[in-house]
């Protein structure tokens, strides 16, 4: 767990200034419900990968964004 904030307002922070809006968000959660989901879609995440999860799929995700 974030201290102070969850993923959702950090993600939305990220987003919403000028400045970093452009940087990937790539949500890691232990929580596995369609409707998270399709939150962290809307709120700008590009990908949202559930616990436990191996190492290859974090790596796939993020190697997306520095090839």
């Amino acid at each position: 767990m974030m201290p102070k904030q969850d993923g959702y307002k950090a993600c939305m922070r990220i987003k919403a200034d000028e400045e970093t809006k452009n940087i990937p968000v790539v949500m890691l959660t232990g929580v596995d419900y369609e409707l998270n989901r399709k939150l962290s879609e809307q709120l700008g995440a590009v990908d949202y990968i559930t616990k436990p999860f191996k190492g290859e799929k974090l790596i796939e995700a993020v190697r997306k964004f520095i090839d």
